[in-house]
């Protein structure tokens, strides 16, 4: 017909410049490891110029020089030096052999005068060499060709080979390629595809191969699938660990793929034929370079085990493989630290107020405009029990002008409290204000940072009248009622935990930064839900609620931390000094405007009152 267009169907590759598609064994010359291209077509055997250089001098000079000219398959000449004898291991036999020392691209080549003299069989189901000796050389499919595609040319259009030509070409499409542009061979009986790269850097068939063969769980099964033996029996597996009983029960899904175990994995995808992917046996030294892969990388993005799981299994499996996937994300720092706060709440904390001036909750007011006396803060004291409330002018935050009004205008008045109830402000924190209290048996507590719940008294307001008829079992009702859902836990002295930390800084992205700090050390147990904690040696402690608290379970715990100290609690809050107190024996107490009468008594002399 007229007109017709007369296309040829064609393919266009190119192949690895180190390796060529072949049969290839590894060696070893004077302790060298060498790839030997196992060549049926080659009439000599030859040694690359590159690996006899690497060979002790001393053998040098056993090489003789050449007298023949070698030639490629294509005809081209081929540049050699000389001839020379060596003596070659494979498996674990030695043969004296003769190399032509040439230019070639692989390590060496294993011609014909090899295999007719020292090969008997070539099984190339098992890939194995059986020599005269009856001994085995384990061998192995090298090569791959990539950048290959299927184009259509002109019946009358010739490209000659070793040669490159620009022509118009017409791509029918790309449905046939894979997912990287990779069209993937097939072995056996054409069932699957065989996995044509590994995603790991550093990781070939060759040194995978050897990995599976020298790991004891999984020797016996690749040599018992390689010599086609039938599933061994229960009495030799079950003496055998866990790995090698879990791999026993899948016997019917191993196979032996280019010389690797494989395990056959089913799934829906109707890319597969059959219905099934193959997965590599991971050996056990290789399973944590496995798994720090697909999570660690900058492209892994951190996912969690259930979505770790999923991609490894499209290309990996070994026996209990979810759980080392979960400890290993349940130990990486940067997971831990950018993971959301459980919703599971400690039970609520209950202090019942029975009497006026038992707990007495202080805090500090400003900073406000400078008044005539040159004041700028207020100090406002409040009973928990009889709301009374006092406020008196300070001029600044200091705790010696904190300790000094307290004593001289409140306690004066009213006497000491039983409690002392205030944030962690420094001036509270301070080792003045923590003498003022031990020296006048005043027991201080504090509220923990982002936990409101420490103060929710004011919440209450509306519900005061009904909370002083009924107040216990008002309380009890509501610990009741918070509890439902709580879930009670307990951190010990010295434990390492992580500390939530959700507050937001200006100019700094709130949801890329990590919300969980640490490690912290827990220092001191306050009670059931409140704790001390610190973060080094060198910085004071800080009170959390444990619901911000979690225990540290990293790589990298702190180690400065000791039970015992010489001079120092576990809260981190010096111990109380002689200071103090010779300096109220020094004053006859007129610092505090009076007389001390007792720790719990009052002042002889009335306190004045708030003077702006």
């Amino acid at each position: 017909m007229r007109g017709e267009k007369h296309v040829r169907t064609g393919h266009i590759g190119e192949t690895d410049d180190n390796w060529d598609n072949g049969f290839y064994t590894n060696g070893l010359i004077f302790g060298f490891p060498v790839n030997f291209l196992i060549d049926s077509g080659s009439t000599a055997s030859i040694l690359s110029i590159d690996v006899y250089e690497k060979l002790p001098s001393n053998v040098w000079c056993s090489l003789v020089p050449n007298k023949s000219e070698i030639f490629d398959v294509n005809g081209n000449k081929v540049f050699a030096i000389g001839s020379i004898i060596l003596e070659l291991m494979l498996g674990q036999e030695i043969f004296s052999q003769n190399f032509m020392i040439c230019n070639i691209n692989q390590d060496g080549i294993l011609g014909q005068d090899f295999l007719l003299k020292e090969v008997s069989k070539v099984n190339y189901q098992r890939m194995v060499l059986h020599t005269i000796h009856n001994q085995e050389i384990q061998c192995w499919i090298g090569g791959k060709a990539n950048m290959i595609c299927r184009v259509e040319i002109k019946d009358n259009m010739t490209i000659p080979p070793m040669t490159s030509t620009m022509m118009p070409v017409e791509i029918p499409g790309v449905n046939h390629l894979t997912e990287y542009g990779l069209i993937e061979g097939t072995t056996g009986n054409q069932s699957s595809a065989t996995p044509s790269g590994y995603c790991i850097d550093g990781w070939d068939p060759d040194s995978i191969r050897q990995c599976q063969l020298e790991d004891p769980d999984m020797s016996l099964i690749v040599t018992y699938l390689q010599e086609k033996k039938n599933k061994p029996d229960w009495d030799q597996v079950s003496k055998g660990t866990s790995f090698q009983k879990t791999i026993w029960r899948q016997w019917d899904r191993l196979t032996i793929n280019n010389g690797m175990l494989y395990r056959k994995f089913y799934c829906s995808d109707k890319d597969y034929v059959d219905n099934f992917k193959l997965q590599l046996l991971v050996p056990k030294s290789h399973q944590k370079t496995v798994v720090k892969y697909f999570h660690d990388v900058p492209s892994a993005g951190h996912l969690g085990p259930d979505k770790m799981l999923s991609r490894i299994q499209q290309l990996f499996y070994w026996p209990a493989m979810k759980r080392s996937i979960t400890r290993y994300c349940k130990e990486c720092d940067q997971c831990a630290a950018r993971k959301s706060l459980k919703r599971n709440k400690a039970p609520l904390g209950q202090y019942l107020v029975g009497e006026p001036m038992e707990r007495v909750a202080i805090d500090i007011l400003g900073p406000l405009p400078l008044t005539k006396r040159q004041n700028r803060y207020v100090l406002v004291l409040c009973d928990c029990f009889s709301k009374w409330t006092e406020a008196y002018a300070i001029p600044d935050q200091e705790s010696l002008t904190i300790a000094r009004t307290i004593v001289n205008e409140f306690i004066c008045r009213f006497g000491s409290p039983l409690q002392l109830h205030s944030d962690q402000g420094r001036s509270f924190e301070a080792k003045l204000f923590q003498d003022l209290c031990d020296l006048l048996k005043i027991d201080k507590t504090r509220s923990t940072s982002q936990h409101p719940q420490s103060n929710g008294s004011d919440a209450m307001s509306k519900s005061h009248v009904l909370a002083r008829k009924h107040l216990k079992q008002n309380s009890e009702y509501q610990k009741r009622h918070y509890d439902l859902k709580a879930v009670k836990r307990e951190l010990q002295v010295g434990q390492a935990v992580w500390l939530y930390d959700a507050s937001k800084k200006k100019g700094i992205c709130h949801k890329l930064t990590s919300k969980w700090k640490g490690p912290y050390v827990v220092t001191r147990k306050i009670d059931d839900i409140t704790y001390l904690v610190r973060r080094s040696k060198k910085q004071p402690g800080k009170v959390y609620h444990i619901d911000r608290l979690l225990p540290y379970q990293g790589r990298n715990p702190p180690t400065w931390f000791s039970s015992r100290k010489t001079g120092e609690s576990h809260d981190g809050i010096p111990r109380v000094g002689s200071t103090l107190e010779e300096y109220v024996r020094e004053t006859n107490g007129h610092c505090f405007s009076g007389h001390i009468i007792g720790c719990k008594g009052r002042m002889n002399l009335p306190a004045r009152g708030m003077a702006d």
